[in-house]
């Protein structure tokens, strides 16, 4: 049985060969779930039209598409001014590692720091851990508490463990877009 960390540099791998995706409209996207079977079945709410959030001076726009039937799920989110103009781009995906048993997801800046860690699905609320390396290092936690048409995302820098403290902090709320 592969290690993890050989799990998830296989399943990188894998990624990397697959191409980006870009926010696309809702007429664009299928509606179909390919996750019904998948362990990231649970994720599937996510897909479809792109998610949008406003921060203070930001705006946060997402999209989730299924790639390798369900096997891989593929993020892009695009931060821009309030006029429109995009300054960063983050793209990756989250997959299983059967070895860890658990989530993996790695997400690239168009500046190339990387984040990857592990994630995890528990009572409405997706928890994640992570690195980041080749930016400002360090690393983060977060929780996605997820509705029907909108969700929160809470996160703290420095730190890698993710727990209930997180919901102290502000949310950024996206909606359907």
């Amino acid at each position: 049985m592969p290690r993890p960390l050989t799990a998830f540099a296989i399943a990188l791998v894998l990624i990397l060969a697959v191409p980006s995706i870009r926010p696309q409209s809702a007429t664009a996207q299928t509606t179909e779930s390919k996750a019904t079977s998948s362990p990231l079945a649970a994720l599937d709410p996510l897909t479809g039209p792109t998610w949008l959030a406003r921060g203070d001076g930001f705006m946060s726009t997402l999209a989730y598409n299924w790639s390798l039937d369900g096997n891989i799920l593929e993020v892009a989110n695009e931060l821009a001014d309030v006029q429109g103009n995009v300054f960063l781009r983050y793209e990756g995906a989250y997959m299983w590692d059967p070895g860890a048993g658990e989530i993996a997801f790695y997400t690239v800046s168009g500046g190339g720091e990387l984040h990857k860690g592990r994630a995890w699905l528990d009572d409405n609320v997706l928890w994640h851990e992570a690195e980041i390396s080749g930016g400002g290092g360090g690393g983060y936690a977060s929780a996605m508490r997820m509705g029907d048409d909108q969700f929160e995302f809470f996160m703290i820098t420095g730190t890698a463990k993710a727990g209930l403290e997180l919901f102290d902090e502000t949310p950024l709320v996206y909606g359907r877009k």
